[in-house]
């Protein structure tokens, strides 16, 4: 049986202070413990940016507070995917996050690892021409194969 539901018309108040509290088109949800939720946001509707998001939600009150996101405040650096996305949390902090869909631009489509405090660490892109269309949906970090020279 369902529990809870988490977003927009879902069982938890938004968070007030958020300009965009929930998330449009979600993947890649990851679940950090404590109550904290990382997820990949694709936006739409009236929100046409993407961003990677994390909640705090409180189960006894039925709120989630929107505690990261990125690009987030200061930071310039929007894009939007309409679909496909990922994000997975690093030891240490970062997230490492799949840009998906490359059709709205050629820098659309990236690979990208960013710090808790909404630095990149590193990016990667691939340009797209008329030929050939494609995106990332997933993204993985595996071990190194051998120690470093």
């Amino acid at each position: 049986s369902v529990l809870w539901r988490l977003g927009e018309g879902g069982d938890f108040a938004a968070d007030p202070d958020a300009a965009y509290p929930w998330f449009d088109g979600a993947h890649g949800l990851e679940v950090l413990g404590d109550d904290r939720f990382l997820l990949y946001d694709n936006g739409g509707g009236n929100r046409l940016f993407s961003r990677l998001v994390e909640y705090q939600i409180d189960t006894d009150a039925m709120t989630a507070e929107l505690v990261w996101e990125y690009p987030g405040e200061g930071v310039d650096d929007d894009w939007y995917n309409y679909s496909w996305g990922d994000v997975d949390p690093l030891p240490g902090g970062n997230r490492l996050m799949a840009a998906g869909n490359g059709s709205q631009g050629y820098d659309r489509s990236r690979l990208q690892e960013v710090t808790a405090d909404r630095e990149i660490a590193w990016r990667m892109w691939w340009p797209l021409d008329d030929e050939l269309a494609s995106g990332s949906f997933y993204v993985q970090r595996i071990p190194a194969l051998a120690e470093p020279l």
